[in-house]
Order: C-alpha cells, then sequence, then structure tokens
C-alpha cells in the first residue's frame, strides 16, 4: 500500500513533517546520552528513549519521504537542492542513534544477568571499557545527529524564505 506523503489537508506535508525531528532530535540525543553514561538513569529512562528514538526514527524517514515529494513540486534553486543533498544522512544517521540506545539497553540487560555467553564474558572481564567504548560512540552519534539536524534544518529555512522573499511581507 503505496501512502501519499505531498499534501496533509491541503498543506505540504513536509512543513508538518520537519518538526518532530526538530523536536525529538535534541531530546533524544540528550536521553542518550544520559542512558548511556548513568546506570540507574538507564533503567529509569531507557525505556522511554528508546521510544523517542524509534519514534525519531519513523519521523524523519516521514519528513525525508514528504520532502522528496515537496522536492518534485517545487522549482530547483540552488538552496532547495543544498537542503535535498544534505538531507541524505538523516536516515543513517537516526538508525545510527536507534541502534546506539538499542545497543547500550541490550548490554545493560546482559550484564546484569548471569550466564556464559562470550559477550557476558567481555562484559564480566572489562565492564568500565565497554561502558567507556558505548557511552563515547553515542555520545558522538547523537552530536552528530544533532548537528545534522540543524545544519538540514537550517538549508531548509533558507530555502523558503530567502529564495521566496515575496513569501514575506514587511514587519510593520
Amino acid at each position: 500500500m503505496e501512502i501519499e506523503l505531498g499534501r496533509f489537508v491541503g498543506l505540504p506535508a513536509h512543513a508538518l513533517f520537519v518538526h518532530v525531528p526538530i523536536v525529538l532530535t535534541p531530546l533524544t540525543a540528550a536521553g542518550s546520552i544520559w542512558v548511556a553514561a548513568s546506570a540507574p538513569w538507564r533503567r529509569r529512562i531507557g525505556l522511554i528513549v528508546l521510544g523517542c528514538a524509534v519514534l525519531l526514527a519513523i519521523a524523519t524517514q516521514l519528513a525525508i519521504s514528504s520532502g522528496e515529494a515537496l522536492h518534485e513540486a517545487v522549482r530547483k534553486a540552488p538552496l532547495v537542492e543544498t537542503h535535498a543533498s544534505q538531507s541524505d544522512l538523516l536516515e543513517p544517521v537516526m538508525i545510527a542513534l536507534l541502534m546506539c540506545v538499542v545497543v547500550v539497553l541490550w548490554v545493560d540487560r546482559l550484564s546484569r544477568g548471569t550466564g556464559a555467553s562470550p559477550i557476558q564474558r567481555v562484559l564480566q572481564a572489562r565492564p568500565r571499557l565497554v561502558s567507556v567504548a558505548l557511552t563515547v560512540a553515542t555520545v558522538v552519534v547523537s552530536l552528530v545527529a544533532l548537528g545534522l539536524v540543524i545544519r538540514v534544518g537550517h538549508s531548509g529555512a533558507q530555502a523558503v524564505w530567502e529564495d521566496n522573499p515575496d513569501l514575506v511581507r514587511p514587519l510593520p
């Protein structure tokens, strides 16, 4: 079943969908770092952060798909093309952020269990090393996701407002 993502209630759907990743990315990035760095908080809010990461991955895909539909309908201005090319990295980065949260929660669960699996032996032998490595990876991916959303969002705003000076009337 194919879903039409071009319009919603007569408006370009992209303008509505992009705001979800704009809000969820900083929240998910901060929560991911917090969960990766703190075991007590991991157990308190880990599933909430995981839910936010899942929603962020879905919302990012909706924003990208609706943006592709809008891209076909607008004139090919340089700022629009810049925005479209910058957005190519969003999907893999948001999936990487989701995977960081999944791995952090999975490793936490494994480390609390008793067992003799190879992964559990590594966790028991080097718990601090594994924790630091996962935290560093999560911090890096979170910061990349945040920076990328800011960059893509800014280029999108420029494409709308700078390429369309007639769109906004001067303030009185």
